[in-house]
């Protein structure tokens, strides 16, 4: 396994492709390995501020897929999960609690004030932007599939 911490940006994508090129030769089809990919990127954009690695683990383990692509592309896709936090969040609000939009800016009021309040209001949001994404994720895992099958190459040299 690649450890990554002390890694510049440059060195960690050097060292998740040399990980894909090591699945590729070692047996693992190059479609076994876009879905995996593809799985990773999915779950690792889920809105979820804990919990992608290891429901990347368990899916990768139930899909008999492997378990080192997917863990890379959830890797990946990490800074992306981050940005989408926030409008996956405020979508769901709009779509699903047209009513409650203060909800967002009361987070931050109560958390000082209230910590167990602020943990309610939080998982209620979480799980709204969650239901959005469950709406999105066919989508986005067919599109990364597209893209790892044209990205990843027909043959291991």
């Amino acid at each position: 396994m690649i450890a990554y911490r002390g890694l510049s940006s440059r060195g960690k994508i050097t060292a998740m492709r040399e990980v894909l090129a090591r699945l590729l030769h070692g047996g693992h089809s190059r479609r076994r390995l876009a879905w995996a990919l593809a799985l990773g990127v999915t779950l690792g954009l889920a809105p979820l501020v804990w919990g992608t690695t290891l429901l990347c683990l368990l899916l990768a383990v139930a899909l008999r897929l492997p378990v080192a692509a997917v863990q890379v592309a959830n890797y990946a896709v990490y800074p992306l999960q981050i940005a989408l936090l926030f409008p996956f969040f405020t979508t769901g609000q709009y779509l699903l609690a047209p009513g409650q939009q203060e909800v967002l800016s009361r987070l931050q009021q109560t958390l000082a004030v209230d910590p167990l309040l602020c943990a309610r209001l939080f998982w209620q949001v979480n799980l709204r932007g969650l239901l959005v994404w469950l709406v999105v994720a066919p989508l986005l895992l067919w599109a990364a599939h597209r893209l790892a099958q044209r990205l990843l190459p027909e043959r291991a040299h």
